[in-house]
């Protein structure tokens, strides 16, 4: 069976239904999830509605930029980061999101910087606490690299 976000996010929606339908009819126990898979199924969904989300909000942009796709992808690190206490079973999959979140954001952040800071809607929301030279340095640089070589 094909995962779909919808379908889970709407079985966590009946569990109740779903657990009074499994003490009537005692035979289908085998085949609903445990409490245990029911936990992973709301974490799940609560995991996966982040990037649903995001997506949601890139496709309703008429000319999405690559500034407001930062501010996107800052948004769902620090969701990542809110879900990472005790109770949220997937834990390890967050930590590890957010492992690989870190590693590719660090290598577009130079190209990031520049196409953030270009568009006037996105800098100061972006760089805040930067003055105008700590953010033209960079820019600079890369412009320097990418013509030299």
């Amino acid at each position: 069976m094909k995962f779909n976000l919808s379908k889970v996010k709407r079985a966590c929606l009946l569990y109740e239904s779903i657990e009074m339908l499994l003490v009537k009819y005692p035979n289908l126990i085998t085949y609903g999830p445990n409490k245990e898979e029911w936990k992973i199924y709301k974490n799940l969904v609560d995991l996966l509605e982040l990037f649903n989300n995001a997506t949601i909000e890139l496709l309703s942009q008429t000319y999405p930029t690559i500034a407001h796709a930062q501010i996107i992808l800052l948004a769902i690190r620090k969701d990542l980061e809110s879900e990472k206490d005790e109770n949220f079973l997937l834990h390890y999959v967050v930590d590890a999101i957010i492992s690989k979140y870190i590693e590719y954001f660090h290598l577009i952040t130079g190209l990031l910087h520049i196409s953030t800071f270009l568009d006037s809607r996105y800098n100061k929301c972006c760089f805040p606490n930067l003055d105008i030279e700590e953010i033209l340095t960079p820019i600079r640089k890369k412009l320097i690299n990418n013509y030299l070589y």
